[in-house]
């Protein structure tokens, strides 16, 4: 659904899907649930929501994981640092 291979692209399909499994504890579902909260693409953008499970799949050993969740980290950072001046 997420690529639309043999399908029409339905990002809130893919969405669901991500979300399922990452529920089950999938490390690549939840890395690829997080991008689509942090894009908002078949969710509601929910940058917070992405870095908890961005979390999750860098505590199971997911690299690129751990990789995307200090990269929001330190965006959300600056933001909160922007917004306090």
């Amino acid at each position: 659904y997420r690529f639309g291979e043999g399908r029409p692209l339905d990002f809130a399909a893919a969405a669901r899907w991500y979300k399922n499994a990452a529920d089950a504890g999938n490390p690549i579902a939840q890395l690829n649930y997080a991008e689509m909260l942090e894009t908002g693409r078949g969710v509601s953008r929910d940058r917070m929501a992405a870095l908890m499970w961005y979390s999750r799949a860098a505590r199971q050993g997911n690299a690129w994981a751990a990789v995307q969740r200090d990269r929001l980290a330190v965006k959300a950072s600056q933001h909160r640092l922007r917004g306090s001046r």
